[in-house]
C-alpha cells in the first residue's frame, strides 16, 4: 500500500510573530523533529511543502521531495494540494504539521495500521477528548481535498465524512500539542500546558 507522508510547512505563524518552525527546541529547529520522525516510517514518498528557503535547505539533509509553495498567503489548502499533486499514485495521504515536536513513531504507525485495515477511511488521532494531527486520508477523498480552499486544510473533508472517520486514541496527550506561541513551548516543558487556553 502506497502511503505518502506530507509535511505542511508554509504557514505564517501569526500568533507567534515569527516563523515558529525555525525556532530552537532542544537544540534543533522545531520542524526538524517532524522531518526526523518521518525518516523512521516506511512511507512510499516523503514530501515537504514550504515557502521558506531555510526549510528548503534543511530538507536537503533528508530523503524528501521538496515542493515550493509560491502562494502561502492563500492558506494551508494550497500546501495540501501541492503535496497531493506531488504524489499522484498514493493510496493514502498523511498530513503532518511541523510544530508537533513530541509526536512519536508508535502513534503514526498505529494510524497506518488502522488504515491498512480500513483503506477507504479517514484516520484521525484523538488526544484525550481532542482530535488532532496528523491525519491520514484515503485517496477516495482526493477530489474533495483538491477542492478545499483557504486555511482550513482537511478539516472540512473530515466534517463532511464524519461517518467514515476512524479514531486512534493516544494516551499521551503531550504528543498532540501544537506550538502556536512561545509560552506554549515553555508551558509544555514545565508540564503546565493547558489546551483550553488555545
Amino acid at each position: 500500500m502506497k502511503i505518502c507522508g506530507i509535511v505542511l510547512a508554509s504557514g505564517f505563524s501569526r500568533r507567534m510573530g515569527f516563523n515558529k518552525l525555525l525556532m530552537p527546541v532542544g537544540g534543533k529547529m522545531m520542524v526538524q523533529y517532524t522531518l526526523e520522525l518521518l525518516e523512521k516510517i516506511d512511507f512510499y514518498e516523503k514530501i515537504i511543502v514550504t515557502a521558506y528557503k531555510e526549510i528548503e535547505e534543511l530538507s536537503k539533509q533528508y530523503r524528501y521531495k521538496t515542493i515550493i509553495n509560491k502562494q502561502p498567503d492563500e492558506g494551508q489548502s494550497v500546501s495540501m494540494k501541492l503535496g497531493i499533486e506531488a504524489c499522484p499514485e498514493a493510496d493514502g495521504y498523511m498530513f503532518f504539521n511541523g510544530d508537533m515536536p513530541y509526536l512519536e513513531v508508535d502513534t503514526v504507525n498505529k494510524m497506518i495500521e488502522q488504515f491498512r485495515l480500513n483503506p477507504t477511511k479517514i484516520i484521525v488521532p484523538r488526544y484525550g477528548q481532542r482530535n488532532g494531527s496528523p491525519v491520514l486520508f484515503s485517496e477516495c477523498y482526493k477530489a474533495e481535498l483538491m477542492n478545499v480552499t483557504g486555511d482550513i486544510g482537511g478539516r472540512f473533508v473530515i466534517r463532511n465524512n464524519h461517518h467514515h472517520v476512524i479514531y486512534v486514541d493516544v494516551k499521551n496527550k503531550r504528543q498532540g500539542y501544537d506550538i502556536d506561541r512561545e509560552e506554549d513551548l515553555s508551558a509544555l516543558e514545565r508540564g503546565t500546558y493547558d489546551e483550553s487556553n488555545k
